[in-house]
């Protein structure tokens, strides 16, 4: 497909969020796509620690991850494959700035189906360590996704963060979005 694809990078130690879409248009014949899978953000695989991401903006209004007014037909964060495996999952923590959300989603429009599964928010690589976001896991304002699966192994671990491990608002919760099969908060 076309679009925007993210993958298998080391995103650390930003003065500003890691993954920025806003404003963009990714829609229209065949398949357009937004994909982000298999990246440490705010994290180094050797370590324990973290290379912090900074997240400025309004109190709760950005994230390492920051989708904000855009359209696109399908947005994957981490792996929907029916293997998962962790080389496609990703870290995102440690987010810190005003902003602070590991995940923000504002003033989006997915005219399919976002889907937010096997990522590690506020965790280390192991999924092990707490190396807290600022803010929630996951703040979603606007769109229809689904957090997690039903299937085994596929949800996120969310755990370790300041505030809401998952935090819809707006016309986020419009019954449209579901949430399951995560762990979140142990």
């Amino acid at each position: 497909g076309t679009g925007v694809i993210a993958e298998g990078n080391v995103i650390a130690g930003n003065t500003s969020g890691a993954i920025d879409i806003s404003n963009a248009a990714i829609v229209g014949a065949g398949v357009r796509v937004a994909t982000i899978v298999g990246n440490l953000i705010g994290v180094i695989r050797t370590t324990a620690s973290g290379l912090f991401n900074t997240a400025n903006g309004n109190q709760g209004t950005g994230g390492a991850i920051t989708i904000n007014s855009s359209t696109i037909n399908t947005l994957t964060i981490g792996d929907v494959g029916a293997s998962v495996a962790s080389s496609k999952r990703n870290i995102i923590s440690g987010t810190t700035g005003t902003g602070g959300d590991a995940i923000h989603i504002t003033h989006m429009s997915v005219t399919g189906t976002g889907y937010i599964k096997n990522n590690f928010i506020g965790t280390d690589w192991t999924g092990v360590t707490a190396l807290p976001n600022k803010l929630n896991g996951i703040a979603i304002e606007s769109g229809t996704f689904q957090i997690g699966s039903t299937g085994t192994s596929t949800g996120n671990l969310i755990s370790g963060n300041r505030n809401s491990g998952v935090y819809l608002s707006g016309s986020a919760v419009d019954g449209l979005n579901t949430i399951r099969g995560n762990v979140i908060g142990l």
